[in-house]
């Protein structure tokens, strides 16, 4: 009798042992999926026009990068080409003991007189920029352009057949944010949500949101209208 309970403790404890390792293997394999969608897959994450994912959709600038340049962070240029050019004639005058790394703040073309000819400077030079609203509008007209047989451009994107593939290309790997670490700053176009990690921020919130909106249960949701909400920042 005793080594019938014996036995049949064994067989016990070597189900639940094997049990154990499953359950640990399915945990590990889960737990690989998601590390793999949050680092390099962001199809889960809403993005406004669909479109194509940029190699990196969040940027970081380490110090190896920005190698002692003074960082000049730059709004909305919206195609005003003359003036970014200016801007950054006196920036250079005003620390001419040391060199500038530009940084922008997304809306590169649009409104202004010279699109095309903002986005191709800004190819000679040596920036970095995330994606705003403007530039992913442009974006998604420029592969409907290209993609779609006799496809009518709205009127105030009548400039989009100038750019070239290059430029396409540059428009679609701007990133959604751009973090320096050793400034403690992320930049982002619109906003982001507290409490919520990068990687699951939603993507259109980061070009379009200007408030936040708090429920009564304490959630918070991004409003694209000024009347919604109370500011995010």
């Amino acid at each position: 009798m005793l080594n019938c309970i014996t036995l049949r403790n064994i067989k016990n404890i070597s189900l639940c042992l094997i049990m154990a390792a499953l359950v640990a293997n399915l945990i590990g394999l889960l737990s690989r999926i998601w590390s793999s969608r949050s680092i390099g897959d962001h199809s889960y994450r809403a993005s406004k026009y669909k479109l194509p994912y940029p190699q990196v959709p969040h940027l970081v600038l380490e110090n190896d990068v920005i190698k002692g340049r003074k960082i000049l962070i730059i709004g909305d240029v919206h195609g005003c080409l003359q003036e970014l050019k200016e801007l950054l004639e006196e920036a250079k005058s005003r620390c001419a003991d040391q060199e500038v790394l530009p940084v922008f703040v997304g809306d590169l073309l649009s409104k202004g007189p010279y699109p095309v000819e903002t986005v191709r400077h800004l190819q000679t030079m040596d920036h970095f920029a995330v994606r705003g609203n403007h530039d992913e509008a442009v974006l998604k007209q420029a592969l409907l352009y290209k993609s779609t047989k006799n496809y009518e451009l709205p009127k105030k994107y009548e400039w989009v057949p100038k750019l070239s593939d290059k430029d396409i290309t540059y428009l679609q790997e701007l990133p959604y944010t751009i973090s320096i670490p050793s400034l403690n700053v992320i930049i982002v176009h619109a906003g982001l949500l507290p409490e919520i990690d990068l990687v699951d921020q939603n993507l259109t919130n980061m070009i379009i949101m200007r408030n936040i909106v708090k429920s009564p249960d304490g959630s918070l949701t991004a409003a694209e209208l000024k009347n919604e909400g109370e500011a995010w920042a």
